[in-house]
């Protein structure tokens, strides 16, 4: 009875956590065309006691349009944002989680009939993770649980020119800090991941990105096999942040929301781990209307160590 009382303590306490953080400032809105302050997903991370370093890739397309005030005319442009991203985790401690993220970036944009690309070394990032529950290598319970939460910084190592356009440049230029929550629930083969993470941003020297919370939760089903295990999963995926601001004054056609279905994979087999997703849109309202996301696609290998 006593391990009983436990488990619903805990599952209460993950379940305080996430809504707390993921309703923290209900006016947030969310600028996809700011490509360089695009915040990561955790998703389902694999083998939770094990290192890792790995590649991910994805892939953001979108079309907007331009208003008279911006550009002087109005046209449509279509656009696209590949981000590649070494990452990894270290367990310095047993309760301890270090993640790291150098990510590259690749902006492209086409036009009335002109293109234009801007790539380079984008914005590193490093977070620290305090594990408050892991029952989930215990075999006293049904239900196993994990929750972790934690918080980091986002160092100014991408290009940012002020005198560029803001969705095309490849860092912010400024020191940033992170804050995130990660908890999930499996009762034998099937189970749920929730993470949320938020991030607020300082100001350049005439332009500020506002700030950003992004969620997820993803239902799988945990198939073991002889020498693999096959993680496929479903959910959702929601985007928030604050509109920008250039040299103290708010930026009318920036922010917005965004929710998206989101499907994908992940396969374990030995120490590789391989993973996709492909979410598109259900809703969204960003840059007031002005820009309709097509898809989104993440790639994924990891080595466990």
């Amino acid at each position: 009875m006593r391990n009983t009382n436990i488990n619903k303590r805990d599952v209460c306490l993950a379940c305080i956590s996430f809504i707390l953080l993921l309703f923290a400032k209900s006016s947030l809105a969310c600028d996809v065309c700011g490509s360089s302050a695009n915040a990561n997903y955790f998703g389902i991370l694999p083998q939770f006691k094990q290192h890792f370093v790995g590649i991910r890739y994805s892939n953001l397309s979108f079309d907007s349009k331009h208003i008279p005030s911006l550009s002087g005319q109005v046209t449509n442009s279509k656009d696209m944002l590949q981000r590649g991203e070494l990452w990894g985790r270290f367990y310095p401690t047993k309760r301890l989680q270090l993640f790291a993220f150098v990510p590259y970036q690749v902006n492209l944009k086409a036009e009335e009939g002109n293109a234009t690309q801007n790539n380079g070394l984008s914005d590193m990032s490093v977070l620290a993770n305090y594990i408050l529950i892991n029952t989930g290598d215990s075999g006293s319970f049904s239900w196993r649980h994990s929750l972790s939460i934690g918080g980091g910084v986002k160092a100014p190592t991408g290009k940012f020119d002020n005198n560029g356009i803001p969705s095309l440049q490849i860092g912010t230029g400024t020191w940033d800090y992170l804050f995130n929550a990660i908890y999930t629930a499996r009762y034998k083969q099937v189970g749920v991941n929730v993470d949320a993470n938020y991030r607020l941003n300082s100001s350049n020297t005439n332009y500020q990105f506002g700030n950003r919370l992004t969620s997820s939760m993803r239902f799988f089903y945990w198939k073991k096999m002889r020498m693999s295990s096959i993680l496929p999963h479903i959910g959702m995926m929601m985007e928030y942040a604050e509109k920008d601001i250039q040299d103290k004054v708010v930026q009318k056609y920036t922010g917005g929301t965004g929710m998206y279905a989101a499907t994908g994979f992940d396969v374990y087999f030995r120490k590789w781990a391989v993973g996709g997703l492909l979410a598109l849109p259900i809703s969204e309202n960003l840059n007031e209307g002005l820009v309709k996301t097509k898809q989104r696609i993440t790639f994924q290998v990891l080595y466990l160590f």
